[in-house]
């Protein structure tokens, strides 16, 4: 798998917003989400996102959304080898060494969940900030651990082994 980041950046202003994915946005929603819809390339409405999520969009896909003051997210923006619209099935997918993975375009998340992936979109933030390229390359393995959330997910793991406060 080969994923490249060029910026990853926390929002926390009052938006609402229509916009076409000009790359791969990977997103964590922590808060103050009001409404987030995603429409394929055709205009179709496949998905949603709220407050404790992840979302996840091709190129060409469209992000309708409305944030509150409250609002909290972390958007990652990219390229990432073998994720594709798969136009039969209405479904993403990733393709990789000869297998394909259906994906959903969002994940719910348990509040531990949220607040490790919080703290893994914050230092991949900071990695891509400092431009050298073994930071680069960090953030890009951190990146590839979040995208593991959306493969479990579809997978059908279960939530319940998660605990329900990270140990210190």
């Amino acid at each position: 798998m080969n994923i490249n980041i060029t910026m990853t950046e926390l929002y926390s202003e009052k938006q609402i917003c229509r916009q076409k994915a000009f790359c791969v946005f990977l997103g964590l929603i922590i808060s103050g989400v009001k409404h987030m819809d995603f429409y394929a390339p055709d205009g179709e409405f496949i998905g949603n996102a709220s407050n404790m999520s992840l979302f996840l969009l091709p190129p060409g896909f469209t992000i309708d959304f409305a944030f509150d003051e409250q609002r909290i997210n972390y958007v990652t923006l990219g390229w990432i080898d073998g994720l594709r619209w798969d136009i039969k099935n209405r479904t993403l997918a990733f393709s990789d060494c000869n297998q394909s993975i259906k994906l959903p375009v969002s994940v719910p998340l348990t509040p531990v969940q949220t607040k490790y992936l919080t703290d893994i979109f914050n230092r991949t933030s900071k990695l891509i900030k400092s431009a050298t390229a073994a930071n680069k390359k960090a953030a890009e393995f951190l990146m590839m651990s979040v995208l593991a959330e959306f493969i479990t997910y579809s997978e059908g793991e279960s939530r319940e082994c998660v605990p329900e406060k990270l140990e210190a």
